[in-house]
């Protein structure tokens, strides 16, 4: 039998070993932060597969958000998801009057052309709708007629299976180039392009 000292602490049986704390801690903090991962995860892919666009021959539909689409080109019609459309036709030659704020050596001019196919009034604000334009790559200069209404449309109200057509002219070069527009519904929303010679 052992001999017990006085002074000397008695040894009853082992020391329990203590919890894994800094493993528990660890885990406490990574599993919150895997399952908001998945949840980032999941959310952006939701939000792609709910924008996916669907094309049709000489009419292209679009969802609100900003994704790629093809240009389209003059006589073709771009319809946005609320069924508002919009159609551009071909360029044709303008003479400015004394009035407007550029007289270039040649000029063109466009009628745009906004169907609200949808169930709900289309506010129009031609700061908001466009054209934003570029000519051969460059900023198009618009020419602003306010004697012949071209280039300053009114805010208006577009009802529902009504229509709405404005004007809007541009300075070109004296040789044919490539007019690029984009027509915008609201902020943020998907961008209709259209590109053709003018």
């Amino acid at each position: 039998m052992p001999e017990h000292h006085p002074g000397e602490a008695q040894q009853t049986g082992q020391t329990p070993p203590r919890a894994p704390r800094r493993k528990m801690r660890w885990l406490a903090i990574a599993v919150p932060l895997v399952l908001l991962l998945a949840l980032v995860i999941a959310t952006v892919v939701n939000g792609h597969n709910k924008h996916k666009d669907k094309a049709a021959s000489g009419t292209v539909a679009a969802g609100d958000a900003a994704t790629a689409q093809p240009d389209l080109t003059w006589g073709e019609r771009f319809t946005w998801q609320s069924g508002l459309t919009v159609q551009v036709e071909a360029p044709a030659p303008y003479t400015p009057s004394p009035n407007a704020n550029m007289d270039p050596d040649r000029s063109i001019i466009l009628n745009i052309t906004l169907t609200n196919g949808g169930t709900t009034p289309y506010q129009f604000n031609w700061t908001v709708f466009g054209p934003n334009a570029t000519f051969n790559g460059e900023a198009a200069n618009s020419i602003v007629d306010a004697d012949r209404g071209v280039g300053v449309p009114p805010l208006t109200t577009i009802a529902p299976g009504q229509s709405y057509t404005y004007q809007w002219a541009f300075a070109a070069t004296e040789d044919p180039g490539v007019l690029r527009l984009e027509f915008q519904p609201d902020f943020g929303g998907q961008k209709a392009i259209f590109t053709g010679t003018a």
